[in-house]
């Protein structure tokens, strides 16, 4: 496999949630090593730019959970392919299995698995690439946010015909329990 990367829409909705979050973007952004003008390109970003962005953003923020209270001010995720696929698929398991064989085009972070068992199925991250926990943490936790809204917003449209029953994180160094449930994620 050559280069990981991830697409330009990472990077312009990490940009809108800081700003949205209320914090010092352009001192996150020049501590990554991002150009303000990296954020409109539509080229796709090094995966391991990533790195230094949430190494920033905790930094400058001061918030060891900084990947998931920035997942409440990402833009709901519209307009895009993953979207087409589930609309335009006749069932939501099968929208779910097309949109994961696309994942990549999002990040090559992600490696999303569906797993069917007795009836019901779950999503799992899949192999991290990151052998830093902090990276694969804050990544993790904000796309899982974003991915929920997206889930959300499906379910609303299907008249809730599907249901969140769980959420498992597989990540190290996770905050305490109460630090989840006190995130907006609708």
């Amino acid at each position: 496999m050559g280069q990981l990367t991830d697409a330009s829409v990472v990077l312009r909705f990490g940009y809108q949630a800081i700003r949205k979050a209320g914090l010092p973007t352009e001192e996150i952004l020049t501590k990554a090593g991002v150009a303000l003008n990296q954020v409109d390109t539509n080229a796709r970003t090094p995966l391991s730019a990533q790195n230094a962005f949430w190494i920033a953003a905790q930094e400058v923020s001061n918030d060891p959970d900084i990947g998931l209270h920035l997942g409440e001010h990402l833009p709901l995720y519209r307009g895009q392919v993953i979207e087409h696929l589930f609309i335009s698929s006749e069932t939501f398991g099968e929208g779910l299995k097309r949109a994961l064989a696309y994942q990549r085009l999002i990040s090559d972070a992600f490696d999303a698995k569906l797993v069917i068992e007795d009836g019901r199925c779950y999503l799992s991250n899949g192999e991290q690439y990151w052998s830093d926990n902090l990276v694969n943490r804050h990544f993790s936790e904000c796309a899982m946010s974003g991915i929920l809204r997206f889930l959300n917003l499906l379910r609303k449209v299907s008249f809730n015909r599907f249901s969140l029953i769980l959420i498992s994180m597989r990540v190290r160094m996770m905050t305490s329990i109460s630090v989840f449930m006190d995130v907006q994620l609708v």
